[in-house]
């Protein structure tokens, strides 16, 4: 997202003569007219099959040269040889065009006020032909699959650096990656603190909740210290440290305003945003769709995404309504519905799922062609863009405790439904796939695809199938992935690592929970009506597992609770259900730490519904 540049088509560049293979010739990006440094420019060698046979450079104002990004074209430019060149320029990002074929992409191409285009070579003469300067319109997010999805880092680059932190954003940026995310809450006396939790306890030396802490009491906080000793007295940032710092190079910032943000907090965020005219440089999305709606009101030129667990069956009218420039679905949920990623796509709305930092999904999630992957390691995913081999060790045999359970189950007598559960293993494994598990059951079903939630440790397992009231139990053999002869399964809802879920009809339920942390965690709700009659006037009822959760922000419907037992009342968009349609809930609960157990049954209007 950003003011749209020109694109430099040389549509036919030739090395007549080279001084030898390492020369190299291509457009000026920007450049001062009077020809002096800084300028950027784009090249190719004679040789361009060579590792950086192909670049995106700056001409520093010492003299030197700071290469970017370089890679190698699919063959030699050679010399006697007509080339199809076209670089495309929209701020700081480019894309290097070779012979039609997209072989570079950048978001480090220095601007300046003025700046021109131009040609250059070095130790070669050559031919120019067809020149064409065009300008073009602001990128879609929709991504070609060619192309493939873009990188995302999540909470900045996360994995190097602590979440949310300054040193996390500039990393970030530096590895390359097109955009970042980070996490919103507004302090006590309005301020916007980038945190993802709604205390400070997991992140910082401190205590208690951001809304409760004034601007002040955060400036002390130490938000370093717990990831690395290097980090020691790392700030809290704010979000107008985070803008000042992004400004004007080529990252997109992925704005999270965290539920419950009410129209005051959604409109500080924005004006913030606004002041520095960077409303082509952010994304703003939320898991509460009120929150992206007051953005639709209070700032329509800054492009809205919003955040969800599944793939709702009706995120194009949600699309439509919101203005929706992207849906981002945890990663599951997008593998789960490629046809309404492609549909969505279509609609020119991308889908950019979370969080997902092993290469066995980003392959799944590239083939069913998402726009973009929110990571940890968006080093390792830049990586894997242009192909770099990641090794795997193989598995050691070792011990190792495995537990199945129930993550989320749905089933309608009139077609196929898809049951969840997660496999846990008590250490980082490799090698489990989806050969390694045993699906049977009276339900008729006997497929499963394995989507990674944790890398090697924790699995969600989507089981097919499933056609019409009976079992379905899922195996996890022992001897896939360790020597141990018994296994614990404490958490599961049977022995021997096998669950057993009961299928129903009349309504059905996917509860998921799509995300979790220290405190807390986040739970995505499908509810759908498998009866012959419409819902008019509905209510949904669970009891917690445990006393420690508690509802704390709810979106997307009314969540009352009494000690443990939960209602929700109608989805404020979609009172009436009518026989074969689903409505969309969610909230984020509280926990002390672990993993929060699935509520093994639910009502509706009292009534037991499946789940």
């Amino acid at each position: 997202m950003s003011h749209s540049f020109p694109r430099a088509t040389g549509r036919r560049l030739r090395f007549e003569q080279v001084n030898n293979t390492s020369r190299w010739a291509g457009v000026i990006t920007d450049i001062d007219p009077a020809g002096e440094a800084p300028w950027s420019h784009s090249v190719m060698r004679s040789a361009s099959t060579a590792t950086n046979g192909i670049e995106f450079a700056m001409r520093t104002a010492g003299g030197g040269w700071d290469v970017t990004d370089a890679t190698a074209a699919p063959t030699d430019a050679a010399t006697d040889r007509d080339v199809q060149v076209a670089i495309e320029v929209q701020g700081n990002r480019g894309r290097w065009f070779f012979d039609g074929e997209l072989v570079l992409e950048t978001t480090r191409i220095g601007r300046s006020a003025d700046g021109v285009l131009g040609f250059i070579a070095d130790g070669a003469t050559i031919s120019i032909d067809d020149v064409v300067v065009t300008e073009i319109d602001p990128p879609s997010l929709v991504r070609s699959t060619e192309a493939g999805p873009i990188t995302i880092a999540h909470r900045g680059y996360s994995s190097i650096a602590p979440e949310n932190t300054l040193e996390a954003v500039e990393a970030a940026i530096r590895s390359g990656a097109e955009m970042l995310e980070i996490d919103t809450h507004n302090a006590a006396d309005g301020a916007t603190v980038v945190i993802h939790d709604s205390t400070v306890d997991r992140t910082t030396d401190g205590t208690g909740a951001v809304d409760a802490m004034t601007t002040a009491q955060i400036d002390t906080l130490d938000a370093g210290s717990w990831f690395s000793s290097a980090y020691a007295a790392s700030p809290v940032p704010f979000l107008d440290e985070v803008l000042d710092l992004m400004s004007g190079r080529g990252t997109t910032l992925l704005l999270e305003i965290k539920p419950g943000a009410d129209t005051d907090d959604v409109r500080t965020q924005l004006d913030a945003v606004l002041a520095r005219n960077m409303q082509n440089q952010v994304i703003v999305q939320s898991f509460d769709a009120d929150v992206v709606r007051d953005a639709q009101t209070l700032a329509p030129d800054i492009p809205r995404a919003w955040l969800t667990g599944a793939l709702p069956e009706d995120a194009l009218t949600i699309a439509d309504d919101l203005g929706l420039v992207a849906i981002n679905p945890h990663a599951s949920g997008a593998l789960a519905r490629p046809d309404l990623v492609a549909a969505l796509n279509d609609a020119g709305v991308a889908v950019m799922p979370y969080t997902i930092d092993d290469a066995a999904t980003w392959v799944r999630l590239t083939e069913i062609g998402v726009d973009g992957v929110i990571t940890n390691k968006p080093g390792a995913h830049l990586g894997f863009r242009q192909g770099t081999v990641i090794e795997v060790p193989e598995p050691a045999a070792t011990s190792v405790e495995v537990r199945v359970e129930q993550a989320t189950g749905q089933a309608d007598p009139t077609r196929e439904q898809p049951i969840g559960f997660e496999v846990i293993f008590s250490e980082e494994i490799v090698g489990f796939d989806n050969d390694d598990i045993a699906v049977a059951g009276s339900a008729g079903a006997t497929e499963s695809t394995i989507t990674s939630i944790t890398p090697g440790t924790r699995y969600l397992v989507e089981v097919a199938g499933a056609t019409a009231s009976g079992d379905v139990t899922l195996t996890v053999p022992a001897g896939v992935v360790s020597t141990a002869t018994s296994l614990t399964n404490d958490a599961s809802t049977s022995t021997d690592n096998t669950v057993v879920v009961d299928l129903t009809a009349a309504c059905a339920v996917d509860y998921h929970v799509f995300g979790s942390w220290w405190s807390g965690y986040g739970v995505g709700i499908e509810l759908t009506n498998t009866s012959d009659e419409a819902w008019d006037g509905w209510e949904l009822g669970w009891t917690f597992a445990d006393d420690d959760d508690l509802v704390r922000v709810g979106w997307s419907g009314s969540f009352e609770q009494s000690d443990r037992d939960v209602t929700v009342a109608n989805a404020p968009w979609n009172r009436v259900v009518r026989p074969d349609s689903t409505v969309y809930l969610g909230f984020n609960a509280r926990h002390d730490g672990g993993i929060p157990a699935v509520p093994s049954e639910f009502t509706l209007d009292g009534l037991v519904c499946a789940g």
